[in-house]
């Protein structure tokens, strides 16, 4: 099931009558109220709690990049660019990956050879944008802090950022002199820019066909306005983005995706991946009796809104892009496990699988 929606669409805000514990009414904005919306649709297909269909959401900020990723051909995902540790590189072809929470760790994968470790710089920025307009990552992850128009790259230490272009006004002036150059200096430039702790902008200038895989980031996915990161990675690529639309936490059910779509080697798409984890997380939440998973993969449900900075959101992930794109990772060792199914009839007229 893919939802069609318009940027516009998307940041809607619904009103939320509350009352405090005092028992004063209070009004307050809901943000991704249509994400909310969607996955309850979804849901509410048959009466048991699970999702009945892969669903996506197909957006952008302009026709052209809409009809780009519904034109998409299968993609064959071999390399990985990757912000978060190690960056599962085991499972990849090749890739080069950086640690968002120590500063100087970087990991690198050659086709046929083991991951190394090697020093990596003190601020990722340069090398990190410079890998990803090289035009042969297939694959993007990332972790840290982030909102709907940036993206820190370093969780624990000070790094660099990727920002939308409306973000950069908010930033230093020796940035804003910087950005103006590079306009100066250009034609024509994308809609996602690097901005690293010297003050250096550097544009994103990627278009090739990509996966983009953010199970640790909050609010990156949410769509706030026609200049907002997964608008931006979209128009730079991403036939599929899979992030948070709220808040994210350390025990997300979000990093299980990984699993289905890398660890076992092709067996499902990037679509199914995310739907598989999906499922495995609404087994969780109905659990008798289990009340530590539903406090702690409270971030991946979309029946509770939470407080954020003023704003309540509906705490979800969501997919973007054609559901039905196939996106499958190249088999580069052995599968986690191996999964078969056989269906055979019975004599008593029944199905046995």
């Amino acid at each position: 099931v893919c939802f069609v929606m318009r940027p516009e669409e998307l940041a809607r805000e619904a009103r939320a009558r509350l009352r405090s514990n005092r028992g004063r009414a209070i009004e307050l904005p809901l943000c991704g109220i249509e994400y909310h919306r969607m996955g309850e649709l979804i849901r509410s297909l048959d009466p048991d709690p699970y999702y009945d269909a892969i669903w996506a959401v197909l957006t952008a900020a302009s026709p052209q990049d809409a009809l780009r990723v519904v034109g998409a051909k299968p993609l064959v995902v071999r390399r990985h660019l990757s912000h978060i540790t190690s960056g599962w590189l085991e499972w990849f072809e090749s890739g080069v990956s950086f640690d968002e929470g120590k500063k100087g760790r970087k990991f690198i994968k050659e086709p046929g050879k083991p991951v190394r470790e090697v020093r990596g710089p003190d601020d990722t920025t340069a090398e990190f944008i410079r890998e990803l307009n090289s035009g042969t990552v297939d694959m993007v992850s990332t972790s840290g802090h982030a909102t709907e128009g940036d993206w820190q790259m370093g969780f624990t230490y000070r790094n660099g950022q990727l920002v939308t272009a409306s973000r950069i006004a908010r930033l230093a002036e020796r940035v804003r002199e910087n950005y103006r150059k590079l306009l100066e200096g250009s034609a024509s430039l994308g809609k996602l820019f690097g901005v690293d702790t010297a003050g250096r902008v550097l544009p994103v200038l990627s278009r090739n066909p990509k996966v983009y895989y953010s199970p640790g980031n909050c609010r990156i996915a949410r769509v706030a306005g026609k200049d907002c990161m997964v608008l931006g990675w979209i128009h730079h690529g991403a036939m599929q983005f899979f992030g948070h639309v709220g808040l994210q936490t350390r025990s997300c059910y979000a990093w299980g995706v990984a699993e289905y779509f890398l660890a076992l080697q092709g067996r499902f798409t990037f679509a199914e991946a995310v739907w598989a984890n999906q499922q495995a997380l609404r087994w969780e939440l109905t659990r008798p009796g289990q009340r530590l998973p539903r406090e702690k993969y409270l971030c991946c449900r979309d029946e509770t809104c939470l407080p954020a900075q003023g704003k309540l959101f509906w705490e979800t992930t969501v997919l973007y892009g054609d559901p039905a794109w196939e996106a499958r990772v190249k088999r580069a060792t052995d599968p986690l496990y191996e999964q078969t199914m056989r269906t055979e009839g019975t004599a008593e007229g029944k199905l046995r699988v």
